[in-house]
């Protein structure tokens, strides 16, 4: 109450004055917490980019082995000395 005696006691122009300046206040807390947040985020992203390129550069040797384990996965250990690839699949079914 007593803050409304004191801002009455100012002019028109002073009290507008002081509500722009408030309103400047809080849109410029609101501007600060959406670089912050915006700054956070691309900082979350630098790191899941860089974990996402460290997991996929594999050397050939790594891409090999994994391709060979899918293959032994998927289809069996085939030996190709006794056949093609397509010969053996035929003999599975």
């Amino acid at each position: 109450m007593k803050l409304m005696n004191t801002l009455s006691d100012y002019s028109l122009l002073t009290r507008h004055l002081y509500d722009f300046l408030v309103i400047l206040l809080w849109f410029a807390t609101i501007k600060r917490l959406q670089i912050t947040l915006y700054l956070d985020y691309a900082t979350q992203y630098d790191e899941i980019r860089k974990t996402v390129t460290l997991s996929n550069s594999m050397n050939n040797r790594q891409t090999q082995m994994l391709k060979d384990k899918i293959r032994e996965a998927a289809y069996g250990i085939l030996l190709y000395e006794n056949g093609t690839h397509s010969d053996h699949l035929k003999v599975e079914r």
